[in-house]
Order: structure tokens, then sequence, then C-alpha cells
């Protein structure tokens, strides 16, 4: 996943990407509710993941956000 990938997530969606543990990612929402690896992300929220070695998205409001791989 490198460079930034815009996600679109509908309630109940679920989205899984395996990341590489090694690199910093930026979870941006643009619009909308989710949870982000389990935590409750609003618009205007965004959230940082290090060591992670995947990424859960999970849509509580139809949602578009922004991910972003750091390196």
């Amino acid at each position: 996943m490198p460079g930034s990938m815009p996600q679109y997530s509908n309630p109940g969606h679920r989205i899984q990407h395996a990341l590489n543990p090694k690199h910093h990612i930026w979870v941006q929402v643009v619009k909308g509710r989710l949870t982000v690896n389990g935590e409750i992300l609003d618009t205007g929220d965004g959230a940082a993941l290090e060591t992670a070695d995947e990424l859960v998205l999970i849509g509580i409001e139809s949602s578009e956000l922004l991910v972003f791989d750091l390196g």
C-alpha cells in the first residue's frame, strides 16, 4: 500500500489490508464514522498506526477516508 489510497465504507462493511509493521500509517476520516483497528473515528479524526501488521476498517456510517503509507 504505497503512498495514499482513498477508501469508502458503508455501514457494516469490513475492509482489511495487510501492513508492513515497519511502516507508519496515517488514516484520515474525510466523512462519516467507522472503526479503525477497533477505535471509533468520526469526520475530521485521524489515527496513526505504528507497528501494526494489519488495518481493519468497519463502517458505522457511510464513510470516506484516506490511508497514507508514510514508510
